[in-house]
């Protein structure tokens, strides 16, 4: 089909996923074997705060006698709430661990790894529809670094909701690497991204080791076709010396040891 309208109609959370980051900004693979970071099942609601900018009113002779504006000074927030709970995330999230005694699983809450929460990277997206043609699409918040904090959820005669508080950072690129630009993206920073796909969007990185030169998707998510794939190494968009498949990505010859692969591409 063509490429989505810009204009869109969207209900729901479908799929909230969070990404290790390195120090570069790239989702933290560490090996040319797939990383797709960890997915917070059970996604709810997402809802995101975008502060006001300042008004600044001048005033004299008893009256207003103009309106100006100035950026805000307070950061963009956002709350993802959860029906499920999951270890391996609050781990990830609050730079701890699970561990095991016996065969008991815990994990620490309010640790002395407070204050050194890492930063994530986040995808969600929701279903929707073109509001031109409409055609199946899907809405998606892209959060390219941000701290993500954690409340489990207590204990009452209600179904248990865990809140995640999220602080978006403020960034000069992408996920993937490539820097905002005027002439392109219109803008030189952001905090949050919305992007809108035909298929559902995947994310996932690879770390390469300088031999190998292929490169496969996990095997439940093979793109939806070629079409719907990019691939950039160390923040450079990559389309010569790479062959396409739906299931993976092959270079004619092998990146550089320690190179960063990002793949963004949709799913059916």
């Amino acid at each position: 089909m063509s490429a989505p309208s810009g204009k869109n109609l969207s209900v729901g959370l479908r799929h909230a996923q969070i990404f290790a980051i390195n120090a570069a900004g790239y989702p933290a693979a560490t090996a040319e074997t797939v990383y797709a970071g960890l997915q917070i099942s059970g996604a709810k609601t997402f809802e995101v705060t975008l502060p006001e900018t300042r008004k600044i009113t001048h005033s004299g002779d008893d009256r207003v006698l103009n309106v100006d504006q100035l950026p805000s000074l307070d950061g963009s927030s956002a709350e993802l709430r959860a029906a499920r709970n999951d270890y391996d995330v609050y781990a990830l999230l609050t730079n701890t661990k699970e561990y095991t005694i016996g065969e008991s699983k815990i994990i620490g809450m309010a640790t002395s790894k407070q204050g050194n929460e890492p930063q994530i990277g986040m995808l969600l997206f929701q279903q929707s529809l073109d509001a031109v043609s409409g055609a199946r699409l899907w809405r998606s918040f892209l959060i390219p670094k941000a701290l993500v904090f954690p409340k489990p959820g207590g204990m009452n005669e209600n179904a248990a909701e865990h809140v995640f508080t999220v602080q978006p950072q403020v960034v000069s690129k992408h996920i993937w690497g490539k820097a905002f630009l005027d002439a392109d993206e219109g803008y030189t920073s952001a905090q949050i991204l919305e992007m809108q796909t035909v298929n559902k969007p995947k994310i996932v990185a690879f770390k390469a080791n300088g031999t190998e030169d292929e490169f496969l998707f996990e095997v439940a998510y093979p793109a939806i076709s070629t079409d719907k794939i990019t691939v950039w190494v160390d923040g450079v968009v990559t389309t010569a010396g790479i062959t396409k498949a739906v299931e993976k990505v092959t270079f004619t010859a092998a990146p550089a040891d320690g190179a960063l692969i990002v793949v963004l591409y949709e799913y059916a």
